[in-house]
């Protein structure tokens, strides 16, 4: 964890590649770096069947389109025929609400920090909010003492259109109906507010062609084991698929 709340990892059309990547660019920065050095700390399994994979398909506060349920119930099924212990359910001790609210809290108040003068909330929420934040941490560092990785969608949406409009007037069209652009923060809040490493994978496609990523959230300072998991779920869900140009 650094002064930032949550860091941009590299894009890669391989695992392999992600990892790589990790290794150049990962480790302290600046006065830090002549303090203490850093390296990628091994992955916890080394086979799908051995991986401990808690599932979260969907949630109320933003449900997933349809497209994107099929392609997860699909992964899932995909990880109980390699063997791989399926858990089912958020960590307890994780309100996801709440906490996505936390965390949209917490990225106004790093803009409040970038820009003098701003007054952004008092200093009692200030306080109560990181308490809830450490919280959370807390919580999904006992959650990971029995499960290894948390396996999610990254949107409610596959690949969607730009809207150009005003940001509150924008919408996403689904299956199912319009939806607020504002919704899609809501299952990358739960890997940003207690500072764990995710990797967006893809898992399959729309009957239209669209790819459907599924995100793949892992214990603290343990982002090889997101990797390999996310390489590992490739073999058996087809991975990174060349688009037709």
């Amino acid at each position: 964890m650094g002064r930032h709340l949550s860091t941009v990892g590299p894009i890669a059309r391989s695992t392999a590649d992600l990892r790589t990547a990790l290794r150049v660019i990962g480790g302290p920065e600046g006065p830090a770096a002549g303090a203490y050095s850093w390296k990628l700390a091994p992955p916890r399994r080394s086979r799908l069947a051995d991986f401990r994979v808690g599932v979260v398909l969907d949630h109320g506060r933003a449900p997933v389109s349809s497209e994107v349920g099929a392609a997860l119930s699909n992964a899932v099924d995909a990880l109980g025929r390699a063997g791989a212990k399926v858990v089912e359910g958020w960590p307890d001790g994780v309100d996801p609400a709440a906490h996505a609210e936390s965390s949209g809290f917490q990225v106004g108040l790093f803009f409040a920090f970038e820009q003098s003068g701003h007054d952004f909330a008092p200093l009692s929420e200030v306080v109560e909010q990181e308490a809830l934040r450490m919280a959370s941490r807390a919580a999904w560092s006992r959650y990971f003492e029995d499960v290894d990785v948390l396996l999610c969608p990254t949107d409610f949406t596959p690949a969607f259109p730009h809207d150009t409009r005003p940001f509150d007037e924008r919408v996403i069209a689904t299956p199912e109906g319009d939806r607020p652009y504002g919704a899609q923060g809501f299952r990358i809040a739960h890997a940003a507010l207690p500072g764990l490493p995710a990797v967006s994978a893809p898992i399959g496609r729309t009957a239209g062609g669209l790819p459907v990523g599924a995100q793949v959230i892992g214990p603290p300072h343990e982002d090889d084991t997101a990797v390999t998991f996310a390489e590992l779920l490739a073999d058996v869900v087809g991975g990174y698929e060349e688009p037709d140009l």
